[in-house]
């Protein structure tokens, strides 16, 4: 009885591991790191975007100011 105990959660304990092995397998596959690559590169860019419009109208809004041609000179 102890054997099958036994057998039975070393059986157990070697599907839990393989499971848990080809799940990380399938984030390390290369079209897994080039997606996750490019949502990076683009959630960057597109923050940098916003920043860059957000400075602009920050500047407009100055420079836009009756005293600002004075400050620009």
């Amino acid at each position: 009885m102890k054997r099958l105990f036994w057998f039975t959660m070393g059986f157990g304990a070697g599907v839990g591991a393989v499971v848990r092995l080809r799940r990380h397998a399938a984030v390390l596959v290369p079209t897994a790191l080039s997606q996750r690559a490019r949502g990076a590169v683009q959630a960057a860019l597109t923050e940098g975007r916003q920043e860059m419009d957000r400075r602009e109208r920050a500047l407009r809004t100055v420079l836009a100011s009756p005293g600002a041609r004075e400050v620009a000179k």
